[in-house]
């Protein structure tokens, strides 16, 4: 390790040698370190073998140069951590002096803010001890004063005496939650406040039923007291009860009345108050007026809200919807206004509706039931069968006007989508009567007949509640903001349904009209038997089964034609196309036979 002039020289363990080293000296090449094909083992062999005396003594010299250099920086870095050590423990004891010292220059102080703390805990206990005894006092001054003024009630209350009463009001309100249930003060609190309570609703009910004065201070009043529900009481059975009802036998025309005199009553106070008439005077008195028609619903309309009359029913309901709809949208009543229609049962009203209207449609259901219309016998509504006419008339009168009501329009789609689905179900087992059976007729007229007007009423009773739907379903939907695609979806679904049987029906009526037709030709194939072993000349006029067969041809085109059947000419082709083919087979086995 190289020094300065300045500095003394190093400690050294051996002397220096005074050879001096240069890379002449090697006993190897230092390039051979940088050649690529470099091999440890192949280099130490090469170096035993051309090392020298010489190479020794230099190596030597360098180990001991080194060997000095390093025992000269360890002796230097003992001596500087000596030194380092003796300088760390001198500050810490420095440090440890000068805490002590301040500790001890601090100590005075240290007790003295102890005991300002604890003085200022004191003092915040008298302060709110302090407090507590004001309210305490305030509170019983106040009870004092109210008792007084309790005492000497004066005949017409003022508004200064109601002044007084606030303060007093006021001031006891404020402490009365921190008194014991059952402590002295809190019950000759509550006797007061059930004393004063009576006289503000007297004062109430009077100021409601005249000039409104008073009203907002005593609701004002009765508030802070926790009291306007007796108020409420009070208008509702002193003031507007007697005034609005009137009892009668005719309870449309009462509920309507009523309805009158309440908006009639609410418009009054809103001119006698003006401005006044906002805020809680506003919500107090249009509550009072929706909790004395509940309460009025409950006394007078017990017998019409879950119904019997269903007539009676819609009349109410429609005049309560109507002044539902009709009364200021706040929040304060909106409840109070859905209690009131939710008092009709609607569900009740539903079932008294549809209930007689399902069991007559279920009872002409069934396929002894079914009754089909003489020729020119059509009904009212184009249909056949007394269960189709049936069928559109209850859905006519469920959405007439005098049964329908906005809050069960999902009911009664509902129901009429049940009815569609029952006549279409009607169909397939008059279908499957026919077909499985094999009977012959069905309602007293032969099977294919009996079909065609089956056919006639599906796609008849299809379109008519179609067009009932767009004519009326629709618009009475619309005013409930009610998208109709999904429902004119459901109509669409059915009509796929109807056409989908129809075409079964007309299958079938080929089937039976040509099983018609061929009984009675196969009768022409035993013609030639009766003149096989006789000598009776040949016949020389048409067949009399032949006759028939055209007669009951002539019956069926018929029948197509007064059902305006779309496929008519598609029909006849097919059934005698069938019959024929038949009666030509036989002909030829008996041609062949002979």
């Amino acid at each position: 390790m190289s020094s300065s002039a300045g500095e003394s020289v190093s400690p050294r363990i051996f002397a220096p040698s005074s050879f001096v080293f240069d890379d002449s000296q090697l006993c190897f090449n230092k390039n051979h370190f940088g050649r690529p094909d470099f091999n440890v083992q192949r280099f130490m062999n090469l170096a035993r073998r051309y090392v020298s005396i010489q190479f020794d003594c230099v190596s030597d010299h360098s180990m001991i140069e080194l060997i000095n250099d390093d025992y000269a920086d360890f002796v230097h870095l003992s001596s500087n951590l000596v030194s380092l050590q003796s300088t760390i423990d001198k500050i810490e004891n420095d440090m440890t002096a000068i805490w002590t010292e301040f500790e001890t220059s601090t100590g005075d102080a240290v007790q003295t803010a102890e005991r300002v703390e604890t003085f200022c805990v004191e003092l915040s206990q008298n302060r709110t001890a302090q407090v507590e005894i004001r309210h305490r006092i305030s509170f019983l001054s106040a009870l004092q004063r109210l008792s007084s003024l309790m005492s000497n009630i004066p005949e017409t209350i003022g508004a200064l005496w109601l002044e007084k009463v606030s303060s007093c009001l006021v001031d006891a309100s404020s402490y009365k939650d921190q008194l014991a249930q059952d402590s002295r003060e809190s019950k000759v609190l509550n006797k007061l406040l059930t004393k004063l309570e009576s006289v503000l609703c007297d004062e109430g009910v009077r100021s409601a039923s005249s000039d409104c004065s008073s009203l907002p201070h005593v609701l004002s009043l009765l508030t802070l007291a926790d009291c306007t529900h007796s108020l409420t009481a009070r208008l509702v059975s002193d003031l507007i009860y007697p005034k609005l009802v009137v009892p009668a036998k005719d309870h449309y025309g009462m509920l309507t009345e009523v309805f009158k005199g309440v908006n009639k009553m609410r418009s009054n106070w809103a001119e006698i108050l003006g401005p006044k008439y906002s805020g809680q005077v506003e919500a107090f008195l249009e509550q009072t007026l929706l909790t004395f028609l509940l309460t009025f619903i409950d006394k007078c309309m017990g017998t019409v809200a879950v119904p019997t009359n269903t007539a009676l029913f819609h009349r109410c309901f429609t005049a309560t919807q109507e002044f539902v709809e009709n009364w200021p949208s706040h929040s304060h009543s909106r409840s109070m206004l859905k209690a009131i229609r939710d008092k009709f049962n609607l569900m009740v009203y539903f079932k008294l509706v549809t209930h007689k209207l399902v069991r007559q449609v279920d009872s002409e259901m069934a396929p002894g039931s079914l009754k089909i219309a003489k020729d020119g016998e059509v009904s009212e509504n184009g249909v056949l069968c007394d269960v189709s006419s049936t069928i559109l008339n209850t859905v006519d009168t469920v959405w007439g006007d005098d049964v329908f009501l906005y809050p069960i329009a999902d009911k009664l789609w509902d129901f009429t989508l049940r009815l569609l689905g029952k006549h279409l179900a009607w169909a397939r087992t008059l279908i499957e009567t026919a077909t499985t059976e094999g009977s012959s007729e069905l309602g007293g007229v032969e099977s294919w007949r009996a079909l065609l007007a089956v056919r006639h009423d599906l796609s008849t009773v299809a379109s008519s509640v179609f067009d009932m739907a767009l004519e009326r379903l629709w618009p009475k939907l619309a005013d409930l903001n009610v998208d109709t695609s999904l429902f004119g979806q459901c109509l669409t679904r059915y009509s796929l349904l109807v056409d989908a049987e129809c075409a079964k029906i007309d299958d079938e009526v080929v089937k039976l009209v040509s099983s018609m037709l061929s009984k009675e030709l196969d009768g022409v194939s035993d013609v030639p038997k009766q003149y096989r072993w006789t000598k009776k000349p040949p016949p020389s006029s048409p067949s009399s089964y032949i006759t028939s067969a055209h007669t009951k041809l002539d019956d069926f085109i018929k029948e197509l034609s007064n059902r305006v059947h779309p496929k008519a000419d598609q029909l006849i082709r097919s059934a005698l196309m069938s019959s024929y083919i038949r009666l030509v087979t036989k002909a030829a086995e008996v041609g062949v036979s002979e």
